[in-house]
């Protein structure tokens, strides 16, 4: 007896063949398709990191604090400065530094003549204005008997940060300097006005008076 025979006679049935197709053997993998499998699983990995936020640099953060407190201290010391040309020195300030910032390869805005009339009359005829230029990284330089602010801070730098923060802290002082200089405008105004009225009233009097003289001058002569 055989293997087929014994299970016929032991299990008492014969056994039907299968109608499924055989099957393959298995492919393995081509190593072009597994490196193609972790390039993509790695894209998608690289894709839903989220980005490791920087460090702030000490030095940076030193450096904003001793603007801001020079230019709380001194710059928006209004028993000294008047408001007005507080607004105009952190405007032109402000505008001095965005310069380098948005055009860091353009070496026009790297240097500015301290004895030029825009930068004596809203800088450096301001109380801690001149100082604010070298707490942002500008340092002075004299050129043919002139001197000048120059900031050398290179993209990406350490000094470029500095600049940055400072401009920003400017900026965040902006809407309190400039509501601070319109009421002022408004007060000169207000005053202004009164003073031209008051100006009116004391020379209609004197019209009034001298018309009053004529007439009591004519009266006298009509009675001789």
């Amino acid at each position: 007896l055989n293997v087929y025979s014994c299970c016929q006679t032991s299990c008492g049935q014969e056994e039907k063949p299968s109608n499924l197709p055989p099957r393959s053997p298995a492919r393995s993998a081509s190593p072009g398709s597994v490196r193609r499998a972790v390039e993509a699983r790695t894209s998608a990995a690289a894709q839903n990191e989220q980005p490791v936020p920087k460090a702030p640099d000490p030095a940076v953060l030193e450096a904003k604090k001793d603007f801001f407190k020079h230019m709380d201290d001194n710059l928006l010391d209004y028993k000294h400065n008047h408001p007005i040309n507080v607004s105009n020195c952190v405007a032109m300030l402000l505008k001095i530094f965005n310069n380098v910032l948005e055009h860091p390869e353009e070496q026009k805005f790297r240097q500015v003549k301290a004895g030029g009339n825009a930068f004596r009359n809203n800088i450096s005829s301001i109380k801690g204005g001149e100082k604010l230029m070298t707490l942002a990284g500008w340092r002075v330089q004299v050129k043919d008997m002139e001197k000048y602010y120059v900031f050398e801070g290179d993209p990406g730098s350490r000094k470029m940060d500095i600049l940055r923060e400072t401009a920003n802290t400017l900026q965040k002082a902006m809407a309190t300097v400039n509501e601070k200089a319109e009421r002022k405008r408004q007060e000169m105004q207000a005053a202004g006005a009164m003073e031209k009225a008051r100006k009116e009233q004391i020379l209609r009097a004197l019209e009034d008076d001298k018309e009053d003289r004529k007439l009591r001058s004519g009266k006298a002569s009509g009675n001789m």
